[in-house]
């Protein structure tokens, strides 16, 4: 037999209204104890919530989809993780769609999502939306629900947008290596086609610039982000060139680079200097531990948080937030 909310009413010799506010996740008004009492009943009688009936009742279903690039990589899977708990905690349920970086599976999972009669709708756009965003925003300005885009964005989106200052981070941290007397220096960048790359080499150049620090092209290296990248183009950053440090615009090429300079015999940061940028979780476990630059993920979810209640009361709120990052310092980087 179907348990209803009547039943759990009955047992626990309360209101249909009082079991509705708490197997809502409601806050206030019951106290903890029968809040309790009423879960454990709802529990004991495998209790399941209509969630059919309660979207045609309310015209919400306590449901929001996400769309990220991908959950193998750490800063995306911690950011869903995040969302998935704090979003519980509020009594909403987290849909999960992966894109893999292309911009057909990010239409089809906004469709997906929508047609699942979602509440809100977050996305971490994949690198072909940022540079071809036309079809992305036309099917963007035609939803039924607000949408909101997290770290990676599309610059001309007219909903709330989070991201961290790429910028500023690169600045600063080209300013420390600069600090530390180091005047001929490689920049390692990464993929072009993402919105990231542009803010971290702009925030280089503009540092080595302010300090009267020369600049060639042949100075700035192509990577793509993969430690493989950073492996692969160490010997031809330090063969060719005097350089005495080497600035990747990610953790990742910078681990790549460290593995061969350590490989080919060099000791870090006496013979080189090599630094990063986003703090991954294995950033503070190398040796020598990797100077670079962190992207708080507390601060964005207080941010992404934050907007998601606003856009949920009203479907038309807009915001442009760029969240601050940190120079981190350890010892890959070294005064000379």
């Amino acid at each position: 037999m179907k348990i209803t909310m009547k039943d759990i009413a009955e047992e626990a010799k309360v209101s249909i209204a009082t079991v509705s506010h708490v197997l809502n996740n409601k806050p206030g008004r019951v106290s903890d104890a029968m809040r309790e009492k009423i879960k454990k009943i709802a529990r004991e009688k495998k209790y399941v919530t209509n969630h059919t009936a309660r979207q045609l009742a309310t015209n919400k279903s306590n449901t929001i989809g996400i769309i990220v690039p991908d959950l193998e990589n750490y800063f995306f899977a911690s950011m869903v993780s995040r969302l998935q708990a704090k979003m519980r905690e509020r009594g909403y349920f987290v849909l999960v769609v992966t894109s893999n970086d292309e911009i057909r599976n990010d239409l089809e999972g906004i469709r997906l999502l929508v047609s699942r009669g979602i509440d809100l709708l977050a996305i971490s756009v994949s690198n072909a939306a940022q540079n071809h965003p036309e079809e992305y925003l036309s099917m963007l300005e035609d939803l039924s629900v607000p949408a909101i885009m997290i770290d990676r964005i599309i610059k001309e989106f007219k909903g709330s947008k989070i991201r961290f200052d790429d910028f500023s981070g690169m600045n600063k941290l080209t300013e420390y290596v600069i600090d530390n007397h180091h005047r001929k220096i490689a920049f390692l960048n990464g993929d072009m086609n993402m919105a990231r790359t542009a803010g971290r080499i702009q925030g280089f150049l503009a540092s080595m610039e302010a300090h009267g620090c020369a600049v060639d092209q042949k100075d700035i290296y192509d990577g793509d982000y993969s430690f493989e990248s950073g492996y692969a183009l160490f010997d031809a950053i330090y063969d060719q060139h005097t350089y005495t440090a080497i600035i990747a615009a990610n953790d990742m090429m910078a681990y790549g680079l460290m593995n061969r300079a350590i490989e080919r015999g060099l000791t870090l940061p006496d013979d080189i200097s090599i630094s990063g940028y986003d703090n991954v979780i294995f950033s503070e476990m190398l040796n020598p531990s990797l100077t670079t630059v962190n992207q708080d993920m507390n601060s964005l979810m207080d941010e992404v948080l934050r907007v998601i209640d606003l856009s949920l009361k009203d479907p038309h709120y807009s915001e442009n937030i760029i969240i601050d990052t940190q120079l981190i310092k350890r010892n890959s980087v070294g005064s000379i």
